[in-house]
């Protein structure tokens, strides 16, 4: 009866893949929701998200407006009538911001009463108000040092969400790979268990045998000594489910980041998701896919584009700096002029531009690497698309060849068995046939294993985890 049942559970598990249901059974969907959720690389890796952010706001701050107001009252000497002296006071408030563009804006209020000394100007008893602009023709015109950090720190935010992205499909794939092998080491387990009940029965017949007369005292030790050996196998197996539920439990976490107990054999579920056939336009398909959404050349296209903000920026400073100025008023109160107005241009001519074209040069070199750096990419994509798409094959072909192998060493297990009985054959030739449809089956279960870790794989390759 146990011989039957023993050869039924391997059935299941390695040929039709079906599950016996476990209380709180710990599935793979389960255990990446808790790695995405509360895995403390990727909780740590959202907190660099929020560092790039922050990174942004302080440079935002270039751009703040402010206002400035001053007071102030000064006695002097005058120059037109020496030995006379001459005071004035002077009251100003000034709104100021200044534009990514590079345009500087202010309005405002002076007031500057008594002798004014040069090289204010008086104004009304109410005061001038004023609105003025400097704008950039040349140099700085739309874009300049802080304008540039600014647009460069708005790209790293982004850039920090593929570098998540591709921290997020490693850490899965991790695991993804303990959790199957931790289902394998149980499964495994059991079958190896159940092997060494089978031993053990079958030890207790053999000694019935002896008592009876029917076998010679030989056949004990042999039945002792297989006994043996299947135990140190078992303590063999769960060493191995212990292991790697101790390493599934590695990615295990609760959303207080405290980390969850060793998962127990009893939550492993009893089936390993079954292979599918690769075709050449699924890998191509797939590996289209991965062109659209792996993080890495999204990653190399932002890189790209800071350094091209990096070599824009040296070619504007290249250029001279022409500025103009404007600065509209009006002037109110009593001994008031009414309109007032004050304009110019600055100009500044370098005669040397080695800062910039050292930027510029260094620039164009940094593109051209990773220009390069993304062809190789490109190019390792897609062999990874198909490597991992030509492994789940090569386990799909394996796997048949496998159940086919355990298939006929379960055969000969019985036709052994049944020639024991008779009398026309050995103990020592039935264990060994058992050992070799054990060894077989765990060999499918393996394969199996192998089969779900490529497929996995193959989503991860592919961006689809």
């Amino acid at each position: 009866m146990r011989k039957l049942t023993f050869l039924f559970l391997m059935h299941c598990w390695l040929c039709l893949g079906c599950s016996a249901q476990a209380v709180d059974e710990l599935s793979l969907g389960e255990v990446l929701e808790l790695v995405e959720a509360n895995h403390p690389k990727l909780r740590g890796a959202q907190l660099v998200n929020q560092i790039a952010s922050a990174k942004v706001l302080e440079k935002r701050g270039a751009f703040d407006p402010g206002v400035a107001l001053s007071t102030g009252y000064q006695r002097y000497n005058s120059s037109s009538t020496p030995g006379s002296a001459k005071d004035f006071y002077s009251n100003s408030a000034t709104v100021f911001r200044t534009d990514p563009s590079g345009i500087k804006w202010e309005a405002g209020w002076i007031n500057n009463q008594g002798t004014v000394k040069s090289p204010s100007s008086a104004t009304g008893d109410v005061g001038e108000f004023f609105v003025g602009t400097s704008i950039p023709l040349l140099r700085g015109l739309n874009i300049n040092e802080k304008s540039v950090a600014l647009e460069q720190a708005e790209i790293m935010e982004e850039q920090v969400k593929f570098d998540y992205s591709q921290l997020r499909l490693s850490v899965l794939l991790d695991a993804g790979s303990a959790y199957y092998n931790w289902v394998t080491a149980v499964m495994q387990r059991e079958i190896v268990e159940e092997n060494l009940q089978l031993a053990e029965v079958r030890a207790g017949q053999v000694a019935e045998s002896i008592a009876a007369g029917d076998k010679p005292r030989i056949d004990q030790v042999e039945a002792d000594r297989e006994v043996q050996k299947r135990r140190e196998a078992l303590l063999k197996a769960e060493r191995l489910v212990q292991k790697a539920a101790i390493k599934l439990a590695l990615y295990l976490w609760n959303s207080n980041g405290e980390y969850q107990e060793v998962p127990p054999p009893v939550a492993a579920p009893r089936s390993l998701p079954e292979g599918k056939v690769v075709t050449d336009e699924l890998v191509a398909e797939l590996q289209v896919e991965a062109l659209d959404h792996r993080p890495e050349l999204r990653r190399l296209d932002l890189q790209k584009s800071v350094v091209e903000l990096d070599k824009d920026l040296a070619e504007n400073q290249r250029l001279p700096q022409l500025d103009l100025k404007l600065r509209p008023g009006v002037d109110t109160g009593g001994n008031s002029v009414g309109f007032t107005f004050k304009a110019g241009l600055e100009l500044v001519i370098p005669l040397a531009t080695r800062t910039a074209d050292g930027r510029e040069r260094a620039a164009s070199i940094k593109l051209e690497k990773l220009s390069l750096d993304q062809v190789e990419t490109v190019r390792r994509i897609l062999l990874q698309v198909q490597d991992a798409a030509s492994e789940l094959e090569a386990t799909r072909l394996r796997l048949e060849r496998a159940l086919e192998v355990y298939r006929l060493a379960r055969e000969l297990e019985e036709a052994e068995r049944l020639k024991f009985r008779l009398g026309d054959s050995s103990l020592f030739l039935v264990n060994t046939r058992e050992r070799a449809t054990v060894a077989a089956a765990l060999d499918v279960l393996e394969i199996r294993n192998e089969q779900a870790q490529s497929a996995l794989l193959l989503e991860t390759v592919a961006g689809k985890l």
